[in-house]
């Protein structure tokens, strides 16, 4: 027996498959919309941020430059997400972020105003919107100190110096890794490998310098003879080894050279090593029969 719909069971199946794809497009804009809201939010966050950071940058340059030397880091205080210097307000950050207050950093060393206040982004945790001002209202010491590297018998030696006039060394340090590490260290055991020095003076003017120790290459360039067997040109009498003629006058092989007297000749080689040569690539300098370095 056959089933046949009739004209209501084609209706319902309309129905359902209408039904169907209005939900699905329903959901797609639902979805669209709030994927548009989350960047909208995200884009009005950054634009409120570039804002604040401006007002705060330009207000605090206005005091620096207003105060230079008198500028005190106590007077600027953060209440509230509300940040003021000498209770004077200069940004009050919007509900987007809090203002890391217990974080903030503030000094005024060496002629130099240096400012650091920590905003924290809740909707944007993975970027960072800290408020970093710098204000140099003294020239003072520009000149970077330096530092250099010799080698001094078994260690690598190094030489710190700052500028006639300058702020004088702060810190100071060698080590064979290409590490900042000030360690106030002036030497390092002598060994194959890269070195570097750093040193900083009291104006935070950096310098290093690095030197390069590489094994010498040997090379063969000739031999010579370490043992030489002895003739002289005296009668052999009894106790000469054993005796020939050479160019018509009578030789003996002598194993006893002190009774023979003087030696007349060293006839040949018993025994010869290698001569060598160390050298460098050109780029490098010839420390010793070990050592390259550059």
């Amino acid at each position: 027996m056959k089933l046949k719909l009739n004209n209501k069971g084609y209706m319902l199946v309309e129905i359902i498959l209408a039904s169907a794809l209005a939900f699905g497009l329903a959901f797609f804009i639902i979805d669209l919309t709030i994927k548009l809201k989350n960047k909208n939010d995200d884009l009005m966050v950054e634009t409120l941020i570039s804002t604040d950071r401006a007002i705060i940058n330009n207000k605090l340059m206005d005091y620096a430059k207003e105060e230079e030397n008198n500028f005190d880091c106590s007077k600027l205080t953060i209440e509230n997400n509300t940040i003021k210097y000498d209770g004077n307000i200069i940004d009050i950050v919007n509900d987007y972020g809090n203002i890391e207050s217990d974080k903030k950093e503030c000094s005024t060393d060496l002629g130099k105003i240096s400012i650091k206040i920590p905003i924290n982004v809740p909707q944007m945790p993975d970027k960072e919107y800290n408020i970093i001002f710098d204000y140099k209202y003294e020239i003072g010491d520009m000149i970077a100190p330096t530092c250099s590297l010799s080698i001094e018998g078994n260690a690598i030696k190094a030489t710190y110096s700052d500028n006639e006039g300058g702020s004088g060394i702060k810190e100071y340090g060698i080590n064979n890794t290409n590490t900042v590490d000030y360690n106030e260290k002036d030497s390092i055991d002598l060994s194959v490998g890269e070195f570097y020095c750093y040193v900083k003076d009291n104006a935070d003017n950096e310098g290093s310098s690095q030197l390069e120790v590489i094994k010498t290459t040997a090379k063969v360039v000739g031999t010579e003879c370490t043992q030489w067997i002895p003739y002289c040109n005296y009668s052999c009498y009894g106790f000469a080894e054993k005796y020939f003629e050479y160019y018509n006058v009578e030789w003996c092989i002598n194993p006893n050279p002190s009774r023979c007297g003087q030696m007349d000749s060293w006839s040949e080689c018993g025994k010869e090593k290698n001569i060598y040569d160390y050298i460098c690539s050109s780029d490098y300098k010839k420390l010793n029969n070990s050592y390259c370095y550059k």
